[in-house]
Order: structure tokens, then C-alpha cells, then sequence
């Protein structure tokens, strides 16, 4: 999880997790038979691909997603999208306010 927030933070990804959740979500329902880095990619817009294997590595040492055949697929789809809503909430939460003079 630590890795995923810093790979996040480094390249202020913040506004796209959710993205992220909703194409697993979307990829998860339409293809059973697994899914390749680019059909994810196509779904997020513009996106460095070694960028894109770095989530893809680490979401698969979280045990959320496996690799078959070239394919990837979702262990659990719900705990996924958990995790990934959790990531989105602690870096809304760990943004850097700014100072109040009131």
C-alpha cells in the first residue's frame, strides 16, 4: 500500500485512483477471460506504460491482481475496489493544507 501512495504522490496521481477503480470494475465485468495492461491504459487516457506496469506490479504483490496467459486477472474484485477507495482517501486526506488566519 506505502509503495502504491508514493508511486501516487511522486507523480500527482491523486485525481485518477478512482478512475483506476472504475476501469478495473469495468474490465472485471466485460472480460472474463483476463485483461492486458493496454485494455486498462485504453480506459485511463494517457498513460506512461512502464508507469502503468509499476500499478500493475504492485497491485499484483498486494495480492489483488495475478497475471495468466499475458492476461491479467481480479482475485477479488470488491476488496480491489476497497483498497483502491482507501488509497484515494488517505491522499485527499495527506494533501497539504493551507495555513488558515482567521
Amino acid at each position: 500500500m506505502e509503495r502504491l501512495i508514493i508511486l501516487i504522490k511522486r507523480y500527482s496521481l491523486e485525481k485518477y485512483v478512482l478512475s483506476w477503480a472504475g476501469a478495473f470494475r469495468l474490465l472485471f465485468s466485460q472480460k472474463s477471460d483476463g485483461f492486458t495492461i493496454e485494455d486498462w491504459m485504453e480506459l485511463n487516457g494517457k498513460m506512461d506504460k512502464n508507469l502503468a506496469y509499476t500499478i500493475f506490479r504492485i497491485l499484483e504483490e498486494e495480492g489483488y491482481i495475478y497475471q495468466k496467459d499475458l492476461k491479467f486477472r481480479i482475485k477479488d474484485e470488491q476488496n480491489l475496489q476497497r483498497f483502491l477507495e482507501l488509497i484515494n482517501r488517505w491522499c485527499c486526506k495527506t494533501r497539504v493544507k493551507t495555513r488558515s488566519y482567521a
